[in-house]
């Protein structure tokens, strides 16, 4: 029983049209959930971006909403805690979901169930093979595979050996990058030869480490790696510089971290992919409302992936990117049980 619902019961619930804005009769009140995949940096962004729409939501649309945050903590990469979530939203009659589906396939027929309850569902971050939503917001992951590919062809020049650390079977936007990154690498560096590692099994920080350590045992005659998301690229940050090949290997990764920003600055770390999850965040829940209002929306909208390196790390757009919102001044998301 200690698990029944856990998810929500140490879910997120913020009041959010403007903290002291005064309500009238007439003003209407929507209720937003808002369902990520993990805890990491990417999210809090995201988080922060949901907060300041819904809070934005009063000047702009004349309506209060309520955000419900389901905190993932017992719950990450897992089809069947999301599909959980998503049936309680559906008998919570929630107005709107904002979801970051797990896998592509699997949460098809959770998304179908609650739009057919009437709820709105916008998609962020990872494509969901469905026509019943309201948008799908994201990064261009094939795109931004082949601009990682890019950068590495002009890192290794042309020649060697790259490790390419797949991640989680079903989801849609590693998969995109993987593969973009594979055509990338075909296109702009034909003669590099890469090596794709079989995709871990989800679980812990701390295991995902001893997973990266031992593909570089396994495949220790690689020049370089390249590593998907967040959580693959500070695991084998971590592992490379264990091991004391830290600066000694082509290293390129994907999203933000404090810890991938010192990487870069020290030298462990070539560049990363920086997306706009703050963007993500911000439009999930700014289109579920105009959606509600039975405003139209783009119904695709691709929010953009720029690529930092020691080199421009201190460009405007660079540094907006690695210091998005969420690390201002502005008061901070509260968490607590519903």
């Amino acid at each position: 029983m200690k698990y029944k619902f856990i998810l929500f019961l140490t879910s997120a619930v913020m009041i959010l049209a403007g903290f002291s804005v005064q309500v009238d009769a007439q003003t209407k009140r929507f209720r937003i959930a808002v369902i990520p995949k993990d805890r990491g940096n990417f999210w809090r962004v995201i988080r922060q971006g949901a907060l300041n729409a819904a809070n934005d939501a009063y000047k702009a649309e004349k309506c209060k909403v309520e955000l419900v945050w389901v905190d993932p903590k017992l719950s990450i990469y897992s089809v069947a805690s999301q599909t959980k979530a998503i049936n309680k939203l559906i008998r919570e009659r929630i107005d709107a979901i904002v979801l970051a589906p797990i896998d592509a396939r699997e949460m098809r027929r959770p998304v179908k169930n609650a739009v057919k309850a009437g709820i709105k569902v916008v998609i962020i971050d990872s494509a969901l093979r469905t026509p019943d939503v309201v948008s799908f917001i994201a990064t261009d992951n094939y795109e931004a595979g082949k601009l990682c590919a890019k950068t590495m062809g002009k890192l290794m020049d042309d020649k060697g050996n790259v490790l390419l650390v797949c991640y989680l079977r079903g989801s849609a936007s590693t998969s995109a990058r993987e593969n973009g990154f594979r055509a990338g690498m075909r296109e702009y560096a034909p003669k590099v030869r890469v090596l794709s590692a079989p995709p871990p099994t989800p679980g812990s920080a701390k295991q995902l480490y001893s997973v990266c350590r031992n593909m570089l045992g396994r495949y220790g005659y690689v020049n370089a790696v390249f590593c998907p998301n967040e959580a693959t690229t500070v695991a084998m940050l971590k592992a490379l510089k264990s091991l004391g090949r830290g600066q000694k290997m082509k290293f390129v990764g994907f999203d933000y971290s404090r810890v991938l920003e010192q990487g870069l600055k020290d030298g462990d770390l070539d560049a990363f992919a920086l997306q706009d999850p703050y963007r993500m965040g911000y439009l999930g829940v700014k289109y579920a409302v105009m959606s509600l209002l039975k405003k139209p929306v783009k119904s695709r909208v691709d929010t953009g992936v720029v690529i930092a390196t020691r080199q421009n790390m201190n460009d405007p757009l660079i540094k907006k990117r690695l210091h998005p919102p969420m690390w201002s001044k502005k008061k901070p998301v509260r968490t607590g049980s519903k």
